[in-house]
């Protein structure tokens, strides 16, 4: 019914939606999926060949982003298995975005680049997603004075602050 190459192509084709979805899944982004250039390898059938996403460049922030930028995202950034470091962390991560509260300088409006997904605001403090690879440019854009991850509340029992009898 099919000749051999519309096979061959239909099969790439599979293949490619398969790994640009699993690697969807696990953080990464299916275009780093194709090698360092971007371009992937070529096999001579006219399809090409992936590069595992763990051989991404490692990646290092600057002294300037540092100054802002929480230690547990810089962390996240350089980290090789982002979605594991997130997960030890208790960071809210998912598909390459993680959740943070920016503290602006002055009443400055959130930055507009890089991206910034501004989800809740109070005073001077706004609560958003951003891509991790955006976080140092986040942490240095104008108007901003840090970065850091949400805090939980923790349940304050006033009982153990009494100590023993409760007095």
């Amino acid at each position: 019914m099919f000749d051999d190459s519309t096979r061959r192509r239909f099969v790439a084709g599979l293949v490619s939606v398969r790994v640009a979805g699993l690697s969807g899944c696990l953080g990464g982004h299916p275009t780093a999926e194709a090698g360092s250039s971007g371009t992937g390898e070529r096999d001579g059938t006219g399809t090409g060949t992936a590069t595992p996403s763990a051989e991404r460049r490692p990646v290092t922030v600057d002294a300037d982003a540092r100054e802002r930028l929480d230690d547990t995202l810089v962390g996240l950034v350089e980290a090789d298995d982002r979605s594991a470091y997130a997960d030890r962390e208790g960071l809210t991560y998912d598909e390459g975005r993680v959740l943070v509260v920016v503290e602006l300088r002055g009443g400055a409006d959130p930055p507009s680049s890089p991206p910034f997904d501004a989800t809740a605001r109070h005073g001077s403090l706004v609560e958003g997603r951003v891509a991790v690879e955006a976080l140092p440019a986040l942490a240095t854009a104008d108007g901003v004075a840090s970065v850091r991850p949400p805090q939980t509340p923790v349940k304050h029992d006033p009982s153990a602050a009494l100590g023993r009898g409760g007095t």
